[in-house]
């Protein structure tokens, strides 16, 4: 099992794009025997996430054997291999 976590709107935005892309990999993995997509939305809020995530992952009939999350924020990829996000953000939750 993969977990493919992804946030929803926040703002006045009509949509998160980690839905979309999260929403797109599951389509494509799910297409393999082997992988089996889970995917868990989390509010974009700091001190709701991060539980929402943890909720996910125990409430799974199997432990994933991987963690995917996904967020969106400017032009570009990266990758941690930690969740890093603090409550530093220039805007409101």
């Amino acid at each position: 099992v993969v977990l493919v976590s992804y946030y929803n709107a926040w703002g006045k935005a009509p949509f998160n794009n980690s839905e979309r892309v999260a929403k797109q990999v599951a389509a494509l993995l799910e297409k393999s025997d082997n992988v089996k997509i889970e995917l868990c939305a989390l509010e974009t809020t700091y001190s709701k996430a991060y539980g929402q995530l943890e909720n996910c992952a125990k409430n799974l009939a199997v432990k994933p054997v991987m963690v995917l999350s996904l967020g969106e924020a400017f032009c570009n990829l990266k990758v941690e291999m930690a969740m890093k996000n603090l409550d530093n953000a220039k805007d409101k939750d």
